[in-house]
């Protein structure tokens, strides 16, 4: 299956900008050049036209937080801004722990629709299980503020409750941008207790 601009699954489309070489394009995204150029056979290394789209290959790290008790993969050329943040070009993931005795579905309805409306008036939840766990992906709905630029949450149950800093916590909530959402959280594991 393709992406809306024509690349493969396991790649991402980038637009070539002004002063872009295949080796600083390798350097940004983390990935060898011999793999940009099987993802685009078309290319020219030579030759490269601004505005032109090309796929860049999806390369994974894991991510591992003790205090938070998880990990998960995210894509390689995201780097680390915040203790629990990374950011990319192209997205980026954070993770927060949320202390409620309330249900998965309270938790969720509580996270999209508080005072903020952070996902906008009508968010899109689906409810699943991760790790035999509890768990909903909240995405936005058309109305989300431009401030938040398609962010979406997965909120999973722990299996045992988390102590941060003196105080428990029952769930981990993920937020990503709505695109790497699910592929990020179906990679999500608990470490072991």
């Amino acid at each position: 299956m393709n992406n809306e601009c024509g690349c493969p699954n396991r790649t991402t489309p980038y637009i070539i900008q002004q002063g872009d070489t295949l080796y600083q394009i390798a350097l940004k995204f983390s990935v060898p050049i011999y793999e940009l150029l099987k993802a685009n056979p078309y290319l020219n290394p030579y030759m490269l036209i601004v505005g032109q789209n090309i796929c860049i290959p999806k390369t994974w790290e894991v991510f591992t937080n003790k205090d938070y008790n998880v990990c998960f993969m995210y894509p390689s050329h995201w780097k680390k801004t915040q203790e629990e943040k990374y950011d990319g070009i192209d997205g980026f993931f954070e993770i927060a722990a949320i202390g409620s005795s309330n249900s998965i579905q309270d938790v969720c309805i509580h996270e999209a629709f508080g005072r903020n409306r952070n996902y906008g008036t009508n968010a899109k939840f689906i409810n699943l299980k991760i790790e035999n766990q509890d768990a909903c992906l909240i995405y936005p709905s058309n109305d989300q503020t431009s401030n938040m630029n398609n962010i979406s949450a997965l909120i999973v149950k722990y299996p045992k409750q988390i102590m941060l800093k003196q105080k428990n916590y029952d769930y981990i909530i993920l937020w990503a941008n709505k695109e790497y959402i699910r592929q990020i959280g179906s990679t999500l594991s608990f470490l072991v207790y």
